[in-house]
């Protein structure tokens, strides 16, 4: 509904998160405000670009600073941008993505052969150096916690899979996890009581 009423110029302003989630063709943005500066150069350009997004258009922002660092953060940033430096992408093997695809694929397919799991991940750039030492670590630490289980060469979903993430709202006990936190990999701010000699309080 947002990007429409964007496309349709019937919107004067948005409010969005950090990550400024739009679709690429979203209509004319005049300006992009940031709210305190982002954390690198190509989060910067990334959230900048929204606005003037054609072959001629220039981007137009602004970032808005609260203390004295932020100032001296949003003039690097700026300066840095303005000279062409950007960060190089980190390639790393983040064995949580990983887990999840695994996870996601069993979820899909029931079964897989742990050699060709093993081809199709290690077919992504991300996780090409990845080694089969540390991505069998990774298996087991997955079985040893019941969320997959091995018989041979095949993986399956364990049996603690479904008691961690319930896809039916009527079964969900307050430590479950739902469908939707699965494919997600933003943490939540998860609130807990917190209890001190008798007394006690909410933290996030």
């Amino acid at each position: 509904m947002v990007e429409e009423k964007l496309r349709k110029n019937q919107s004067n302003a948005v409010i969005c998160t950090k990550t400024l989630e739009l679709g690429i063709h979203i209509g004319e943005i005049k300006k992009v405000i940031m709210f305190r500066p982002p954390p690198s150069v190509s989060s910067f350009l990334q959230r900048l670009g929204r606005s003037g997004h054609s072959v001629s258009g220039t981007p137009n922002g602004e970032i808005i600073s609260m203390f004295d660092f932020d100032v001296l953060e949003s003039l690097a940033l700026c300066e840095m941008a303005k000279k062409g430096k950007v960060e190089k992408p980190i390639v790393d093997n983040s064995l949580d993505v990983v887990a999840r695809e695994l996870l996601g694929h069993l979820l899909q397919n029931q079964e897989t052969k742990l050699e060709d799991f093993y081809k199709i991940v290690t077919g992504a750039r991300a996780f090409s150096n990845l080694g089969i030492k540390t991505f069998m670590r990774m298996i087991d630490c997955l079985e040893a916690n019941g969320l997959l289980k091995k018989e041979g060469d095949v993986l399956k979903l364990g049996p603690n899979f479904f008691r961690v993430w319930r896809f039916n709202r009527e079964y969900k006990t307050i430590w479950c996890k739902d469908f939707s936190e699965f494919f997600s990999l933003i943490n939540n701010n998860d609130t807990f009581s917190l209890r001190f000699e008798g007394k006690s309080d909410r933290r996030n």
